[in-house]
């Protein structure tokens, strides 16, 4: 499960889930919860990521919805709409009757087409039109055209009211009629208002109207040449963002939504599975490419809902320093044949690009996971669970002074500095570092194909919460 990802913001205090069972537990202690001890000196060189919507764009067209599948209120809202009466069977809807279930005491009305002209829409007392949405646009229109501005007083799905000098209301004709009237008590005798800047009326569904014609003919049509046609058709000049997000709606109903169409592609593979017996549909995947770089943040986290459970994680990290979800998986409980499950598929959902890096922290299970699938992989560990371990045993300002150091420094003399340092005041931490953490916690010895240098796990931890 792929989703789109977050972007970097001011690091803080990572928290581990617990892992299921290792000889570096970090099970809490007595210990002090405000203690200070080996606290990170150089927290601002953490990453935390947080989630974020709507940064990758899914693509796959999609086929504009037929009536049967429009909403019950729905009516075209123009001629290129109105004319497709019929689908590709011949079915239309005007000549089924009697096949058809009616509720009881309620006929059907027999709706007659409302004809008006679109550009210079009426508003006399009595005006019918075929819905509340395309009144609101003859609204709009008529009132570019004679040159004025109006104010909405009331507007719901039954009603709108609206008035200048003049008063305009719209309002149901009758019970399952789905037809508005106009009602207009008082003569309009506004004076024309400027045509320069903003203008009321040309809102976003206005645009939708206007332009959907042309997108007809040619979809190319670029927001600068549609706001060029709406000037010199209209007289107006409408801002350029409203002309963009007008011509998205104006295809997305013709066409269809492109991004809604993504997930009917297994819908799309069924049925021809289905229809034509025989026929192979495959749905390939691409491996992470190079805008995501080959580092990923592994871990789990309780669920603590209804449904217990865990959920595991893996997270990468774009061009951008943004958290990209690659994949989550959902379990009773962990243990290492979950995560050796959970890695294969990875894999074949990834591959083994060059470069690949898995940051990790100290249980025994996901590091099992990793090293059974992911062999030839760079093992990362966090440094955070580390100095949680480390702190339990040994004390002194002497590791509070170098650990985090030692951590941080890219030149290895500088990191052997820092840990002989550590190692000439209590000999015991060197061979507990070396038995206990055995994967790369420092900078020094980061491979720098992944181009990522987090000596912590906070990226995947920020989604535990």
């Amino acid at each position: 499960m792929v989703a789109p990802g977050p972007c970097e913001v001011d690091p803080s205090q990572a928290t581990s889930s617990q892992p299921a069972s290792s000889k570096c537990d970090t099970k809490p202690t007595n210990e002090d919860p405000d203690d200070t001890y080996i606290v990170n000196p150089e927290p601002e060189n953490e990453h935390l990521g947080l989630d974020e919507d709507e940064i990758f764009v899914e693509v796959g067209p999609k086929a504009a919805k037929k009536d049967a599948d429009l909403d019950d209120d729905y009516f075209p809202g123009t001629d290129s709409e109105s004319d497709t009466d019929h689908d590709e069977d011949g079915y239309n809807e005007d000549e089924e009757s009697e096949e058809d279930e009616m509720v009881e005491d309620k006929v059907a009305p027999k709706f007659e087409d409302v004809i008006y002209d679109k550009d210079d829409p009426p508003m006399a007392v009595g005006t019918l039109y075929p819905n509340m949405h395309d009144f609101r646009v003859a609204l709009s229109s008529h009132a570019i055209k004679h040159e004025f501005e109006y104010l909405i007083e009331k507007s719901g799905p039954g009603r709108c009211r609206a008035f200048c000098g003049a008063r305009f209301e719209a309002a149901n004709e009758g019970y399952m009629h789905l037809r508005w009237v106009t009602i207009n008590p008082h003569l309009h005798t506004c004076k024309s208002s400027r045509r320069h800047g903003k203008v009321k009326g040309a809102t976003k569904h206005w645009v939708v109207e206007k332009v959907k014609d042309w997108l007809v003919e040619n979809n190319k049509l670029g927001p600068k040449e549609l706001q060029r046609r709406i000037k010199e058709k209209y007289k107006v000049e409408v801002h350029y963002k409203r002309v963009y997000h007008g011509k998205e709606v104006a295809l997305n109903q013709l066409y269809g939504n492109w991004q809604e169409s993504f997930d009917n592609l297994y819908r799309f593979k069924a049925q021809i599975e289905q229809s034509s017996l025989g026929s192979l549909v495959v749905m390939d995947h691409h491996t992470i490419n190079k805008k995501i770089r080959p580092y990923l943040s592994v871990d789990s986290t309780f669920l603590t809902g209804r449904f217990r459970g865990q959920l595991y994680i893996a997270c990468a990290v774009n061009g951008h320093n943004w958290m990209y979800h690659v994949a989550i998986r959902v379990i009773d409980f962990e243990t290492n044949e979950n995560w050796i499950w959970f890695m294969k598929r990875l894999k074949e959902a990834i591959g083994t690009p060059p470069g690949l890096t898995f940051s990790i922290d100290c249980g025994i299970a996901v590091m099992e996971g990793v090293s059974k699938v992911f062999s030839d992989a760079e093992h990362r560990e966090c440094m955070f669970h580390l100095v949680q371990n480390f702190k339990k045993r040994f004390r002194g300002k002497v590791f509070d002074d170098h650990l985090w150091a030692s951590a941080y420094r890219w030149n290895s003399y500088m990191f052997e500095k820092h840990y002989k340092a550590m190692a000439q005041e209590r000999p015991e931490t060197a061979k507990w570092l070396q038995e206990n953490h055995t994967k790369l916690w420092t900078r020094s010895q980061f491979s720098t194909l992944s181009k990522v240098d987090y000596v912590t796990n906070n990226l995947v931890e920020s989604c535990n919460h």
